[in-house]
């Protein structure tokens, strides 16, 4: 079980880094920082509904070099580089270094929203919690 989270939660990590600014142009900038899981909902794999307490661990963490680590339970469970095309994130990740995966992804404030492209993995939203 705890692999399928892992996987689940990588594709979620994947889909959760472009925004888009009033003139529809991608504005990575807002992204790149640590966000921390705070709800879970959709999707038909996993609770389909949940939220997390603050200080989880479960943290995506995007730099302005366009690398990103990925945390579970404050352990890092994934690394690599992102990059933001056609408002969709792309992730090249050291775990599967041969494919991509993307997500739909919006940031309002200090919420970052990843929306898969794939039905039955869960939305996801995170808080921003430091830079």
């Amino acid at each position: 079980m705890k692999s399928i989270k892992n996987y689940l939660l990588m594709i979620l990590v994947a889909g959760m880094f472009a925004s888009c600014t009033k003139n529809g142009d991608l504005a990575p900038v807002n992204l790149i920082g640590k966000w921390e899981l705070s709800h879970r909902f959709g999707g038909n794999i996993l609770p389909q509904d949940t939220t997390y307490k603050a200080g989880n661990g479960n943290i995506l963490q995007f730099n302005a070099d366009s690398s990103f680590k990925q945390y579970a339970n404050g352990a890092i469970i994934n690394s690599g580089s992102f990059h933001i095309q056609n408002g969709q994130l792309y992730f090249n990740t050291n775990a599967y270094s041969a494919q991509q995966f993307y997500s739909l992804v919006s940031i309002s404030g200090n919420l970052l929203t990843l929306k898969p492209i794939l039905g039955d993995i869960a939305t996801t939203q995170y808080l921003k919690i430091g830079n």
